[in-house]
């Protein structure tokens, strides 16, 4: 497991199982959970990024307090659509 790791750095715990299991089906694998954690141990998982966090809007939707005039119209039926 350790040793197909690096060549595929980009493939997850699962498909590394479902690979190992494809090509040595006579041998049994430990849950994916536990290959995670082993693969991680052993230095061999890349940190994903860090998402960055925005403050919450404390007015959503305050430019959106009048409607459109020509939107009006034309819901109206004055101004025909297209």
């Amino acid at each position: 497991m350790l040793d197909l790791r690096p060549a595929h750095m980009r493939w997850g715990r699962r498909k590394l199982k479902r690979v190992l299991e494809r090509d040595q089906s006579g041998r049994r694998w430990p849950a994916t959970s536990t290959m995670g954690e082993i693969v991680k141990r052993a230095g061999l998982v890349i940190a994903g990024k860090k998402r960055r966090r925005t403050e919450p809007y404390t007015q959503p939707l305050a430019h959106a307090n009048e409607i459109e005039p020509r939107l009006v119209r034309r819901l109206q039926g004055l101004v025909p659509e297209g």
